[in-house]
């Protein structure tokens, strides 16, 4: 115990250097970092050799990919990579060089990743000269983010690709980000590619975008989303697509999947054996972790009301119905696969606000007179 803290200490202190700018240290990013710290010897303390198992059971499934990669060596092809997960468990295989514990290596790299974001954000609304509010981190690394930083996966490296691929002036940072994130979670990559690309076509060729195209465009995003699901089972698995019919995508079954990533309620549709706790305890969770529905719900109204406008911001909503489409078709899905969306949903919101405040201080501006034109005026009299 006292072992995982000393080096829980000493990794969080190493980030803390990068935060550190002009003699002063960022306030919301050290909060961040301490209550990291903090968090992850807690359960630590509480949960001992057992940590693995908290929360989620697939971190036990990521060290024991560090303990299988390190004891038989690395394969050095596309797919190992991909079922390895490479780009996070080698990062932490290094670390465990050092003599790092093997699921504390994995929480760091999630935690930095969360940094890197963070100043990434800080980057963007610094390249458009607008004031990142403190009120704002709520919606960009709310408590989902934040939580999952604190488990040994993969949500927060991916948050921070998908905020790079979006988000990045460098077209070579970009490419490299989709490579990762295609290595982590293929069918992401997949969703944000053809976001993109949708998104591109639609504002060259259909500029008067109504309320009816958006909804035809939901429909068809999520409809491509299941059959490029199905043809991936048929190239990889040779699966046949015989049970896959047009009637899937109109059948109550898939309204109430695409619904339920809305508002956070994945888990209603999971069995038993796949979530251990029960569906009020799930519901009450929702709470604490709002920003699961509050991020999509509020993000779509802005898209739907015009007020959200723009080839990116079309983009991430073309991508996250494609990525619920996909996901649709399996029985692993979860809030948690939509972390990334929600990152990137939220740093949307929080501009579109930057941006209301800026502008409602310009007219403020207007309407007001200068302080000193009132006293030219009451001194000429």
């Amino acid at each position: 115990m006292i072992l995982i803290s000393v080096q829980t200490l000493f990794l969080a202190s190493l980030i803390l250097l990068t935060v550190y700018k002009a003699r002063h240290l960022d306030l919301a990013a050290s909060a961040y970092i301490l209550l990291w710290a903090t968090g992850t010897i807690l359960i630590y303390y509480r949960y001992g050799v057992a940590s693995d198992l908290f929360y989620s059971n697939d971190q036990r499934i990521m060290t024991g990919m560090i303990d299988s990669i390190n004891s038989n060596g690395l394969e050095l092809t596309i797919n190992s990579a991909i079922r390895w997960r490479y780009v996070v468990t080698l990062p932490a295989l290094l670390l465990t060089k050092f003599g790092i514990d093997s699921l504390l290596a994995l929480k760091f790299i999630q935690m930095a990743c969360v940094v890197f974001s963070y100043n990434l954000v800080r980057r963007h609304f610094e390249s458009r000269k607008l004031e990142f509010k403190w009120q704002y981190t709520v919606f960009v690394f709310g408590p989902t983010l934040v939580f999952n930083s604190l488990l040994g996966l993969r949500d927060s490296v991916l948050s921070f690709l998908v905020l790079n691929f979006v988000f990045a002036k460098d077209p070579r940072m970009k490419f490299l980000s989709i490579c990762a994130v295609y290595l982590l979670r293929p069918h992401l990559a997949a969703a944000l590619i053809f976001g993109l690309v949708a998104s591109t076509v639609f504002n060259k060729f259909w500029t008067k975008q109504s309320l009816s195209f958006k909804v035809a465009l939901v429909i068809g995003s999520y409809a491509a989303g299941i059959y490029v699901y199905v043809l991936g089972l048929l190239y990889q698995q040779g699966i046949s697509t015989d049970s896959f019919r047009i009637s899937r995508l109109f059948n109550q079954d898939s309204f109430v999947d695409l619904a339920s990533n809305f508002v956070g309620l994945q888990f209603l549709r999971l069995e038993d054996t796949v979530v251990a706790s029960s569906n009020t305890s799930l519901l009450l969770l929702r709470l604490i972790f709002f920003d699961i529905f509050a991020a999509p719900i509020i993000f779509t109204s802005l898209i739907l009301c015009y007020k959200l406008r723009g080839q990116r911001n079309l983009g991430i909503f073309i991508s996250f119905i494609f990525f619920v489409g996909v996901a649709s078709n399996t029985s692993w899905t979860s809030s948690r696969q939509n972390i990334p969306f929600i990152a990137l949903m939220g740093v949307a919101i929080a501009e579109y606000l930057a941006l209301r405040r800026e502008h409602s201080e310009i007219e403020e501006t207007k309407l007001s007179p200068p302080l000193h034109a009132g006293l030219n005026r009451s001194q000429s009299r």
